[in-house]
């Protein structure tokens, strides 16, 4: 009977730490286009995303900037001087088309 207890007292404790499926309907998502015209048209060369609640960030080194757009949704676009996002810094407004030149963006949500 000890034995049996034991099992169950241990599958209800797995159970628990277990973790559920991840609801991200609660997270705010940033998004950043970079284009090859200076428009925001010409075809998109690259395409940042990040997902998160709180403050959490991520950055990424730039190439081939024409111009670029930025979808907040909550979250906080940044264009940096310096491929390691550091040095001078420009916030970006949402859904805005502009043309300026960077080497890195960030992301914090």
């Amino acid at each position: 009977m000890f034995g049996k207890t034991l099992v169950v007292l241990a599958l209800g404790a797995l159970a628990a730490a277990s973790p559920a499926a991840v609801d991200t309907r609660g997270e705010n998502e940033g998004q950043v286009e970079v284009y090859t015209g200076t428009t925001c048209q010409g075809g998109v060369v690259q395409t940042f995303n990040w997902q998160g609640s709180g403050t959490t960030s991520q950055c990424w080194p730039v190439t081939d900037i024409g111009s670029y757009i930025s979808i907040n949704n909550g979250c906080t676009a940044k264009l940096w001087a310096n491929s390691d996002c550091t040095g001078k810094s420009y916030k970006v407004s949402n859904n805005d088309c502009n043309s300026l030149e960077f080497s890195a963006v960030s992301i914090k949500c």
